[in-house]
């Protein structure tokens, strides 16, 4: 193995280890955002990142609360972007307990 290629794998790896610190950050600060949301319910809703792009999963109970989850992750530090994987939960029904 050459030298260079060696080194190029050390920081590959550094600067992967590097975004997965910033993207459980990210997850931390967006998970405590919605939770601190006094008006909606998102203990259903699902948070993963990647290099600042959020994306929300799981069940919200309105078209209101979806939008509202979008625009709580957007406005957390970090986040470039928010992936809406959210479900509106069946009519009549609230999504199953953990």
């Amino acid at each position: 193995m050459v030298g260079g290629d060696a080194h190029s794998q050390t920081s590959q790896q550094s600067e992967m280890q590097g975004a997965s610190a910033q993207d459980s950050a990210t997850v931390q600060r967006v998970t405590a955002a919605l939770k601190s949301d006094r008006t909606n319910y998102f203990r259903h809703v699902t948070v993963v990142a990647h290099n600042g792009v959020v994306t929300l999963g799981g069940f919200v109970s309105s078209d209101a609360s979806l939008a509202r989850a979008k625009q709580i992750a957007a406005g957390v530090p970090g986040v470039s972007k928010v992936d809406d994987q959210m479900h509106l939960a069946p009519t009549g029904k609230e999504p199953a307990s953990d």
